[in-house]
């Protein structure tokens, strides 16, 4: 255990100047928009847009948080299993820092002028708890699938790793093939599926539907990437 604690705080050593830059900017452009709102005297307008700057990021912090880090476990003698639980650690605790921090400028920001979260949007709820454990579930799904597709990337050669760069693109035009050959069947099913697992079944919607899928999604992610690490050899870069 202390091996993979050393290996957590790699992680987040790592990450630590990223997130300082990140939130600086976040910052920093949300006060000159709060400001010029303010002063405009458009206090009716509204911005948001802070979890999903927050969301993409920490995805691209998943799918970083491989290749240095596998490095390091080799130099250092680390186990394969170690390794793997102090990344999964390290991540758990970054989308935990950013869903705090997030959560707060949320709360201060909409203080000053309306603001609305990716939560509000969608549920209409403006509950910072209920922010701060949505916000934290969604990025800890994201950060988690990026980990895995990193390692995907890793282990594959050019040709899969075009197919997987492609693949979104290709899924809809599969999705879209089948839909026209059922009827529209498919898209029917999708859309039930996804009202479902994010909870607007319900009404109100409900926010810990979601919660909680992203957080089974994160589990699968995490299993797939620990099948991963036990067979992944260390490749030159590039």
């Amino acid at each position: 255990m202390h091996s993979a604690l050393k290996i957590t705080k790699f992680h987040i050593h790592d990450s630590r100047r990223s997130l300082m830059v990140f939130y600086a900017i976040v910052i920093g452009l949300s006060l000159f928009a709060a400001s010029c709102i303010t002063r405009g005297g458009g206090n009716s307008l509204q911005i948001g847009g802070i979890d999903l700057a927050s969301a993409i990021f920490i995805f691209i912090v998943g799918l970083n948080a491989f290749t240095t880090g596998f490095r390091f476990m080799q130099a250092n003698n680390v186990s394969r299993k170690r390794y793997y639980t102090g990344t999964a650690l390290a991540l758990i605790s970054i989308a935990a820092f950013m869903a705090t921090i997030d959560t707060i400028l949320s709360t201060f920001i909409g203080t000053l002028i309306h603001y609305e979260s990716m939560l509000t949007q969608l549920y209409r709820i403006t509950s910072p708890l209920t922010l701060l454990a949505w916000s934290f579930a969604l990025y800890t799904c994201l950060t988690h699938l990026g980990w895995m597709i990193g390692m995907l990337y890793h282990r594959s050669n050019k040709l899969f790793r075009m197919m997987i760069s492609v693949s979104p693109v290709l899924t809809g035009l599969v999705i879209t093939f089948f839909d026209h050959w059922v009827d529209g069947a498919l898209s029917r099913g999708l859309a039930g599926f996804f009202t479902t697992v994010f909870g607007f079944t319900s009404a109100p919607p409900n926010p810990y539907t979601a919660t909680i899928s992203f957080l089974v999604a994160a589990t699968g992610a995490a299993a797939i990437s620990f099948l991963l690490i036990r067979r992944v050899t260390l490749k030159s870069q590039g």
